[in-house]
């Protein structure tokens, strides 16, 4: 694996997990909100030993392997499984804008303790509970119909929760037409097409106070060998050759593998420095994180 000598260290998690679900309304539908401090005492610690921390958790990037292990780890003793509960939202806008409008029947699954994945249904109202999860750091949770229909309305979504988050999680799924619409407006120099055999990566990057970081850039894989748009507007554009506003980059058609996926290696340059995250992708699915940058010298 790729790496530069002694990376620093960026960390991650949901635009919504860090004290329940942190959605704040706009008309009828709910924006995710920015990330929050938090005051565990895992965050604590993470914050005296100087390195970037997570908002409510514990997941280190830029360890090799780290997302892949804690995303497909099981534990051997139930006293190591977790319970997860939250809600779900649906993603209806390219810039992460969510409704609470479910549109059909969705699944919550994760590594399982002491099975490989756990699964369990989402109810009407867009609530969850998810008994027998691994306590993986960070645990890669999929929200989706997982029945392979390369037309269906959602598009299996994977997010990273914590190890620390005891809160219930806020997590997103994704309508496949904003996927779809992402393809078609944010890839103007290099047209694409959503490959069912490949995963899509929406990455955002904030600082330890939760504003988006501008003029992030991409360096592995390389631009020149993957489908890269960053935040422009509302919308992406693959003219645009580092993060705007909305600190946030879209890779399209990454290598992937069936659920329950496989690692991805992604390194982005910010204020100067280059920090390496693994990012858990999906055949035909859309990964949505998160990372919380170190801050600057």
């Amino acid at each position: 694996m790729f790496r530069c000598p002694r990376p620093r260290l960026i960390r991650w998690t949901l635009a919504a997990c860090v004290g329940g679900a942190l959605l704040a309304c706009k008309e009828e539908d709910a924006r995710p909100g920015a990330i929050g401090d938090c005051n565990d005492d895992g965050c604590a610690s993470t914050r005296r030993n100087g390195n970037a921390y997570v908002g409510g958790g514990n997941g280190t990037a830029g360890n090799a392997g780290s997302a892949g292990v804690a995303g497909g780890a099981g534990s051997s003793s139930s006293a190591d499984a977790r319970t997860l509960t939250g809600t779900i939202q649906v993603v209806v806008q390219q810039d992460l804008a969510a409704s609470s409008s479910l549109d059909g029947a969705l699944k919550v699954r994760a590594p399982g303790a002491n099975v490989a994945q756990v699964t369990t249904d989402v109810a009407p109202d867009g609530s969850f509970r998810l008994e027998g999860a691994a306590t993986g750091d960070p645990l890669w949770v999929g929200i989706g119909a997982f029945d392979g229909d390369d037309a269906g309305l959602l598009v299996d979504t994977l997010q990273p929760v914590a190890a620390q988050q005891t809160a219930p999680a806020g997590l997103l799924v994704m309508r496949r037409t904003v996927l779809e619409e992402i393809a078609l407006v944010g890839f103007q120099n290099n047209p694409q097409e959503l490959d069912p055999r490949r995963g899509c990566i929406i990455l955002r990057v904030v600082t330890e106070q939760g504003a988006p970081v501008s003029q992030v850039r991409l360096l592995f894989p390389s631009p020149d060998d993957v489908a890269v748009a960053y935040d422009s507007g509302n919308v992406y554009s693959d003219q645009q050759t580092e993060t705007s506003a909305r600190g946030t980059l879209v890779l399209l058609n990454v290598p992937a593998s069936p659920y329950p996926g496989t690692v991805t290696s992604v390194a982005i340059e910010v204020s100067g420095a280059r920090q390496d995250i693994d990012i858990r992708t999906v055949a035909g699915g859309v990964s949505v994180v998160t990372a919380v940058a170190p801050p600057g010298p």
